[in-house]
């Protein structure tokens, strides 16, 4: 017990990051996510969950970079060379990713599956189909259960072998 009272102390003592006030006040409903990806050109709202993490990682591209660094995670974890946004010789692939993608944002609260279908420029009833299916699978529910701050930390730690648009022209 002294020793896990010890460590709250230091934690207490330890003033916070640029980053963990920034995460901190979305949370709390204290500053507004912006992004394009709503019906208007600029939208804003609320992220009250673990989105707010990979609000934060995205730095000022808001819940469009947010939703980009979800599609690189998800590009990892199925193995594609682009992220799914990239619709080429491996179409139902991307389609699974875009899928995963809408049901990681709203899981953590980030958007809407709406948002996401405007994102990836594809119908909200297909993409919703999708979802669904995915949500069947249980590689697919493992995929969707990651927490928020994981994802943050593995597409931080990724080898950065190409740029992006690098990567978008592989696929």
């Amino acid at each position: 017990m002294p020793a896990a009272r010890a460590a709250l102390r230091a934690w207490v003592a330890r003033p916070p990051t640029e980053l963990e006030w920034r995460e901190w006040d979305l949370t709390r409903g204290l500053s507004l996510a912006l992004g394009s990806v709503g019906p208007h050109q600029q939208m804003a709202r609320e992220v009250r969950a673990a989105g707010a993490a990979a609000l934060v990682a995205a730095g000022g591209d808001g819940i469009d970079g947010a939703l980009r660094l979800l599609e690189t995670w998800v590009a990892l974890q199925l193995a594609l060379r682009a992220p799914p946004r990239v619709c080429g010789r491996q179409a139902s692939v991307s389609a699974r990713g875009r899928a995963l993608v809408a049901c990681l944002a709203v899981k953590h609260q980030l958007c809407s599956a709406s948002a996401v279908a405007r994102h990836f420029g594809r119908a909200k009833a297909t993409l919703s189909e999708q979802m669904a299916v995915c949500r069947t699978c249980q590689v697919d529910r493992t995929i969707i259960a990651t927490a928020a701050r994981r994802i943050v930390e593995e597409v931080a730690t990724r080898p950065q072998r190409d740029s992006p648009a690098r990567q978008h022209r592989l696929t």
